[in-house]
């Protein structure tokens, strides 16, 4: 809703220093929830990705860590 609380969901990484540094930039941005999802160590084996042989195109990239490793 336009006018509602904006939210993010957030995995932990191993580097907590990365997840601390992505929850300082939502709340920059005015988020008013985290919500943190601990349950999935690790993507799944996403056989038709596999088959088909996905590639993430070059040109994408991972918003949230933009800017994370300079």
């Amino acid at each position: 809703a336009p006018g509602g609380y904006r939210w993010f969901q957030l995995y932990l990484y191993r580097d907590r220093k990365l997840s601390e540094q992505i929850v300082h930039r939502v709340e920059a941005l005015g988020y008013k929830a985290l919500v943190l999802t601990v349950d999935v160590p690790y993507t799944g084996k996403r056989r038709n990705d596999i088959r088909n042989q996905f590639k993430l195109p070059p040109h994408l990239k991972v918003k949230n860590f933009e800017g994370m490793f300079q």
